[in-house]
């Protein structure tokens, strides 16, 4: 590994992820007002025992860091006065909690003043913005995969969207859209421990049982320096820990299709409630580890917590509906293949140009193999266009197996008062099971059934250490494995995807080295409406996986009216991706191309008369991983200038390394500086000779070829790899960039209370935050199967028979090698501008309202760039055509700016984006049977993409891309509650009345919120080229696509007669954004009874949850695709028809045994 690695580790111990515990602060004052210094503070837990002491300092303050999450009693106790002591404090992770002024009343330290802590916490002692989901409201809250990620929609700022069905969902729990970032931005943490996938760092994979969950604390922007490693928000998951009492639970959580009600869709296409079934298994037991009168006999030292979660689910997906070829086109015959509008798709004899006479292909004319490809999929099984509207003859539903378990135990030892060490070890494994499982073979059919697997296994080690009543030490160390994989399959499994099997055991490679197992090939076929594929993961068979070691120490440092702070955080990262390759069993485009000669106007007449648009193929497979490190410094200082004033003032800096190979791994990437014109590469170029056929010539000498060799490599001429840099090649930083260096991120924040009364606040501040890490996948996946590493040439316009028929003479010739990937060599990292200001308020019944503005802008995102995108009217150059072939184009490859290779991908960071929000909450924690929330955001997001997308080359970015950010949704609303039922006995003294109707609870989730914002695009009948190349063209809007919302409906949410097709040249006029879809309006409501059995703390309980109570039609999806003739006209009968719907109401029952 490099120097950098091991010097970074060495220096680790140093260094600390982030942390999460809470810090309180308080002061000590007479009954003058005058501080008291040297006072006494012991703060004990209320569930272990365990105790911490400091003094109160010279200013008469004292800071407690370092307590871990929890509900405590704070003491003072100074001679001559009254002690004070406070219960219930609930301290929360990565909190300030302001103990406020505490004062003294003249006596003796054996009197004691009580008192129980308010619920309802004003926030005078920090500036960022956050929210908090404690304990009680995690046990009664509703979600139907048992996924703590989902309940972040409870919070301000969180883009709403569907509650997954089960734990972890297939491949993690998706990280939701926070203020108005990329959902890439935010960091997720499980007791310190970051969660992401190397390879979707949007994605936790470290999933955890509700059961097991003690709190959820997010900090949105303007948090202290101490935190980072992303620019967006940070998501801290804090598991429960053992008590000095035995506590424990055993769950049943049943779900069935009976219960539940049937999706729209399903009704409208007749297809009866598909199979839904959950039954899930949780358990937990915690408590004490003592040997009476040997070891913790008081039970407050060792402690123990152990949760298992194991899920066995049969789970539907959406409604799959495509396009099959039907018996009569599989046979040549498009007789009766109709446009959606009914008119007939008119296919050509490409040899005449003139329709094939009754649109029927001759029997003498069709490929056997295109015919095998085609008989692959299944015929046709749904045929009433009355509601199709001809985009889909063909449906089915797919039901997938997915069996989880997770098995999970933490440690807690109070070694001394001042030493506290804790452990937490984890072990999840999960499958998914089905045709359209999330990894495997991807046919948007039911082609493949598939077996993809994911575990994790990781351990995560806390330290802390008082060294003095202000100094505290905290250490941490946390390291996780992750695998992912798919079994090879055996014979009889893989019959779907083998050669053999389907026909195509003829059917040859340009390099057979690469498929061994003869898998059949990939194949797309554009535009066909609803067209089908046959698609895999190039890694499959899959054997991958990742690894994360993180290190760290913060040391707290209390001096006067300064709380200090000092730390870091160190991460090295491995991420292997196992062996894969884009085209290994090669790739068929038979997409209808108005440019290609050979095209017969529609997808599927191609494939029978053999004819493709583009073949390529890989030369091998490739080992594909990669490495990174990151190591962040941090500076900060909460400062109470005065008893209502704190600033916090700090510094963050992060120093990473881009991703980059592994030692000794093999890789490619291309560098402009490197690309020498005068080693451009020349093309066999299409003629026709003297003898009147079609023959590929050599440009430089004149030569002729067979035609089977246009487009291919004239040997000899420039260098097939201009540009192309080895991994190897000292001359380039690793990675082919450079380390972007030491980057600062500056925080500032200030809190108020108003009136020194602790129940006014305004907060605010101001940051920056770096994102300091990326999918390794933009780096990696780009790299390992390239040229000259790996080969995917790429054949245009050409014929099964002449590349792969009897005699055909391709080989040892060379084509275009594929596409290739390109670095900024000055790495900048993308930045995220924080500010917001914020008003608090206590307003009586335990409850806060809270009035935030709160806005961010981010700067330097991860964008995408191809440079070799043609110029807009290239292809209508009169030095551009094709002589062979009067009125069409060569192929782009002939064409584009730096010939020899098909895309030439810039990973750059040019992107922007800006978020403004209002956001109002109304929060009342769990005190006496009742807790609620709400949290209505009024925002607008603006961005150039939602992820990294191509950047256009010739067009302004800002005019073509700027617009609402594909999450935005102007309202927000969140409601939340929890409400225990009081008990009738009270009223109605009886055993009956006791058993029936006391202990009732209820709880529930509403969400009302905007649609997404979405675009229209289009296609043509005629598959015309309208732009000759460039970045892209729009439909043309000639009025206003949105409808008032009482004018939308099912068939009509916007007005499609508002779009027209451009002309030639003509680029369009529809912005980024046209229309908004269907908003949220969901109400999840759970009933809960409990039977008390003997002693209050043993219950058995029953609950009924019902996902969407009212099933409420939540409509999802609109088809915003318009489809013109060559005259102009829209044949998209469908379009602004609704085609999509949320999940119909669910239930769930659940029973429960808790002590």
């Amino acid at each position: 590994m490099s120097k950098i690695f091991w010097l970074s580790l060495c220096i680790s111990t140093l260094l600390l992820a982030q942390l999460n515990t809470g810090t309180i602060t308080g002061s000590v004052l007479d009954p003058s007002g005058a501080v008291i210094i040297g006072a006494e503070i012991v703060l004990t837990s209320e569930l272990t025992g365990a105790a911490r002491r400091t003094v109160s300092n010279d200013s008469g303050n004292f800071t407690l860091p370092g307590i871990p999450t929890g509900t405590y009693t704070l003491r003072v106790n100074n001679k001559g006065f009254q002690s004070v002591e406070r219960k219930g404090m609930a301290v929360a992770s990565n909190e300030y909690l302001p103990a406020g002024n505490i004062t003294l009343q003249t006596g003796t330290t054996t009197e004691v003043v009580s008192v129980t802590a308010s619920r309802a916490v004003i926030q005078t002692a920090s500036a960022e913005n956050s929210s908090l989901l404690e304990s009680k409201q995690l046990a009664n809250m509703l979600t139907r995969g048992r996924d703590v990620m989902s309940l972040l929609r409870l919070m301000p700022g969180v883009s709403q969207n569907s509650d997954p069905n089960s734990l972890g969902s297939e491949i993690g729990s998706s990280a939701p859209n926070i203020g108005g970032l990329r959902n890439t931005d935010s960091t997720v943490s499980v007791d310190g421990l970051v969660g992401s996938d190397a390879d979707n760092v949007n994605v936790n994979i470290t999933a955890v049982s509700m059961d097991a969950v003690e709190e959820v604390k997010v900090l949105v922007n303007n948090f202290q320096a101490e935190y980072g490693r992303n620019a967006g928000a940070q998501v801290s998951i804090i598991s429960k820990s053992g008590t000095k009492d035995f506590h424990g639970s055993v769950s049943w959580f049943k779900r069935h299709e009976q219960f539940n009600a049937n999706n729209f869709f399903n009704n409208l296409n007749g297809i009866r409630k598909p199979v839904y079934r959950y039954n899930t298994f949780t358990g937990t037991f915690g408590g004490p580890v003592s040997i009476p009168k040997l070891f913790n006999k008081n039970r407050e030292k060792l402690f123990f917590f152990y949760a298992h979660e194991q899920w066995l689910a049969r789970e539907p997906q959406g409604l799959q509906q495509t396009t099959m070829p039907t018996t009569l086109e599989r046979a040549g015959n498009f007789s009766q293949t109709l446009n959606q509008n009914n008119s007939l798709i008119v296919v050509r004899d490409p040899n005449t140009q003139q329709p094939f006479p009754g649109n029927i292909i001759p029997s003498n004319r069709l490929n056997n193999i295109g015919q095998a490809m085609l008989n692959i999929f299944p015929q046709p099984n749904f045929l009433d266009r009355n509601i199709s509207r001809g985009a889909y003859n063909y449906q089915f539903q797919d039901i997938r197996d997915l069996p989880k378990r997770l098995d999970q135990i933490k440690v807690d030892y109070n070694i001394t008062e001042k030493d506290r060490l804790s452990a937490r070890y984890r072990d999840w494994k999960q499958s998914s099971k089905g045709f359209t499982a999330i990894a495997g073979w991807s046919s948007n059919w039911d082609h493949y059934f598939n077996n993809y697997s994911k575990t994790e296994k990781s351990t995560v080690l806390n330290y802390t250490r008082t060294v003095s009543p202000s100094i505290l030490n905290e250490f941490v160390f946390g390291g996780r494995v992750m695998g992912e994989g798919t079994p090879k399959p055996s014979a009889e499994e893989a019959a779907p995807v083998l050669k053999a099997a389907k026909g195509l055991a003829n059917l040859r490679q340009l390099y057979p080295g690469a498929n061994p197992d003869n898998y059949i090939p990939i194949m797309t076929f554009g535009g066909v409406v609803g067209a089908p594929n046959i698609g895999y993961d190039n890694r499959w068979p899959i054997a991958a996986g990742d690894t994360r070691w993180s290190f760290g120490d913060n040391l707290t440092w209390t001096r006067g009216k300064h709380n200090f702070k000092f730390g870091g955080y160190y991460e090295f990262n491995l991420s292997d991706e196992g062996i894969a390759g884009a085209c290994f069993t090669g790739c068929f485009d038979f997409a209808a191309d108005a440019n290609n000669p050979r095209d017969a106007g529609y997808a599927f007449a191609n494939a029978t008369l053999g004819n493709f648009r583009n073949y390529s193929e890989s030369s091998k497979r490739n080992f594909r991983g990669g490495q990174n490190y990151l190591a962040e410094f941090f500076a900060q200082d909460s400062w109470r200038v005065s008893r209502r004033l704190t600033l916090e003032i700090g510094l963050r800096l992060s120093i990473f390394s881009p991703w980059q190979l592994q030692p000794g791994q093999e890789g490619a990437a291309w560098v402009k500086e490197r690309f020498d014109p005068a080693k451009r590469i020349q093309l066999f170029r299409p003629i026709i000779n003297s003898a009147g056929r079609r023959v590929g010539q050599n440009p430089v000498s004149g030569a002729e070829v067979p035609a089977v060799l246009i487009g291919a490599i004239v040997p000899g001429v420039g260098d097939p790899f201009n540009g192309m840099v080895l991994a190897s090649d000292k001359s380039v930083p690793a990675g082919w960039q450079n380390n972007p260096g030491l980057q600062p991120g500056p925080r500032f924040g200030f809190a108020y209370d108003v009136f020194g009364n602790g129940k006014t606040a305004i907060r605010g501040g101001f940051g920056i935050t770096r994102q300091t890490q990326i999918n390794s996948a933009y780096s990696n996946a780009a790299v390992n199967a390239t040229p000259p590493i790996v080969l995917q040439p790429n054949i245009y316009y050409d014929s099964i028979d002449n590349v792969f028929g009897t005699g055909a003479s391709n080989s040892g010739y060379l084509f275009p090698p594929g596409s290739v990937r390109t670095f900024e060599l000055n790495y900048k990292p993308a930045s995220v501008y924080n500010y917001s200001l914020n008003v608090q308020q206590y307003v009586g019944f335990e409850t806060v309202m809270s009035v935030a503005y709160v806005g961010n802008g981010g700067r330097n995102l991860l964008q995408n760039r191809n440079l070799n995108t043609l110029p807009y009217g290239a292809r209508f150059q009169a030095s551009a055509q094709d002589p062979t072939s009067p009125g069409r184009p060569l192929p782009d490859t002939f064409l584009v700016p730096y010939p020899g290779f098909q895309t030439v991908s810039a990973l750059e960071n040019s992107g922007t984006s800006n978020y403004n929000s209002l956001q109002t909450t109304l929060t009342r924690r769990f005190s006496r049977g009742l807790q609620f929330g709400a949290a209505w955001t009024y925002s607008k997001s603006m961005n150039l993409s939602d992820a990294p997308a191509n950047m256009p080359v010739y067009r302004s970015a800002r005019e073509f891309l700027y617009g609402k950010a594909g999450f935005d949704q102007t309202h927000i609303l969140a409601i939340n509650f929890t409400y225990e039922i009081p008990s009738v006995s009270k009223v109605v003294p009886s055993p009956v009345t006791r058993l029936v109707l006391d202990n009732w609870q209820l709880s529930g989730f509403g969400s009302i919120a905007s649609g997404f914002p979405s675009g229209v695009g289009f296609t043509t009948v005629d598959n015309a080229d309208l732009t000759g190349g460039g970045d892209g063209n729009r439909v043309n809007v000639r009025g206003l696509a949105l409808l008032p919302a009482g004018e939308r409906n099912f068939s009509r949410w916007f007005n499609p007669q508002v779009f027209s097709r451009p002309a030639r040249g003509d680029f369009g006029n529809a912005p980024k954004d046209v229309y908004r879809g269907p908003g949220i309006n969901a109400w999840d409501i759970s009933i809960f009874k409990n039977f008390p059995v003997g002693k209050e703390t043993r219950i058995v309980q029953f609950r009924s949850e019902f996902y969407n109570m009212f099933n409420h039609t939540q409509f999802s999806a609109v088809d915003s695709t318009a489809r013109f003739d060559a005259a102009g006209g829209q044949v998209n009968t469908r379009l602004g028809q609704v085609t999509g719907a949320r999940s119909a109401r669910v239930i769930q029952f659940a029973l429960s045994f808790k002590f």
